[in-house]
């Protein structure tokens, strides 16, 4: 083997300060400010690695997704139309669960995940044929 390339575990980098800001974001506090306030608040709060972190990471201001760790990839949708149809499954089934959480408003599926609208505009895909 002449090259490998290792991928990180997730897309975006942890740091605390991205703890603390989705720590913030669910508790429904606002933390705005120097890093140093924020880096105290989660250290305050106990703003911990938790299962699904990296779920939250959008409302925290990280943009990267798997794509983007792969910029040369090239993906093939196999029947777009029932790929489609799956998408809208998942999401109605999703936005159920979040109505149950009681979450609330604080962190809504939209501000996680594209959905079925959002995921199927044509400049998302600039170089599907």
């Amino acid at each position: 083997m002449d090259e490998i390339n290792l991928l990180p575990l997730t897309e975006t980098p942890l740091t605390e300060k991205l703890l603390g800001v989705i720590h913030a974001r669910l508790s429904g506090q606002r933390i705005s400010g120097q890093h140093d306030v924020v880096e105290q608040a989660a250290r305050a709060e106990g703003a911990t690695v938790f299962p699904g972190w990296e779920f939250y990471a959008p409302i925290a201001g990280a943009e990267n997704s798997l794509l983007d760790l792969l910029p040369r990839a090239v993906v093939v949708l196999d029947e777009p139309s029932a790929l489609q149809s799956e998408h809208k499954r998942w999401w109605e089934k999703l936005v159920g669960v979040h109505e149950q959480s009681l979450i609330g408003n604080l962190v809504r599926p939209e501000h996680l995940f594209l959905d079925p609208e959002e995921m199927g505009r044509e400049d998302r895909h600039p170089h599907e044929h």
